[in-house]
C-alpha cells in the first residue's frame, strides 16, 4: 500500500524536526548565560519541538492512501500564495508601528481565514482564536521568556498616555 502526499510530508516534517533539534544542539554559547535567561538554544529547539508536533499531528489526521487537495494548483493558487507573502510582509513592517499585540492579531486573523482550503469557520472564531493565541505567546515570551515583543511607535505614545 502506497502512503498518501500528505503523511509522506508529515515525516518530513518530523525528520525536519529532528535534524533541528540535533543542529541546535550543537550551537555553542559564546557568553556566560544567566540561570534565569533561556539561552541561544531555546528557540531553534521550540521550533524543532514545532515541526513534530505539526507532523505528528498532520499524520494521525491524514488519510493513508490518496492525495491531499492541493494548495497551489492553479493561479487562482498563487494569487493566494502571493497575498500570503505580502501579509506576511506587512506583519513585519506592521511590528515596528503597530507592535506585536495588534499586527500579531491582524496577522493570525488574515492567515486563517486565507489557510482554511474547504472549512471556513465564522469570523469571530477565528478572531478569537486569533486573539488567544496573540495574548497566549506575548504573555509567554514578556513573562515566562522575558524577551521583549516590539510595542509599536505609534502604540508607545498611547501607552504613556493611559499611565
Amino acid at each position: 500500500m502506497k502512503p498518501g502526499k500528505e503523511r509522506i510530508l508529515a515525516l518530513l516534517y518530523i525528520v525536519l524536526g529532528a535534524v533541528v533539534f540535533c543542529l541546535s544542539s550543537q550551537i555553542r554559547y559564546r557568553f556566560a548565560v544567566a540561570s534565569e535567561d533561556v539561552g541561544p538554544r531555546f528557540f531553534p529547539y521550540c521550533c524543532a519541538a514545532g515541526f513534530v508536533l505539526c507532523g505528528l499531528g498532520k499524520l494521525l489526521t491524514s488519510p493513508a492512501q490518496g492525495k491531499g487537495k492541493t494548495f497551489i494548483g492553479d493561479f487562482s493558487g498563487w494569487v493566494r500564495m502571493a497575498v500570503i507573502l505580502l501579509v506576511l510582509l506587512l506583519y513585519v513592517y506592521g511590528l515596528k508601528y503597530v507592535g506585536y499585540l495588534i499586527s500579531g492579531f491582524l496577522l493570525l486573523t488574515v492567515l486563517t481565514s486565507m489557510l482554511s482550503l474547504d472549512h471556513r469557520p465564522p469570523l469571530w472564531a477565528v478572531m478569537l482564536f486569533s486573539a488567544v493565541v496573540t495574548v497566549c505567546t506575548y504573555l509567554f515570551f514578556e513573562k515566562a521568556v522575558h524577551v521583549l515583543l516590539p510595542t509599536g511607535t505609534w502604540i508607545k505614545p498611547l501607552l504613556r498616555a493611559l499611565r
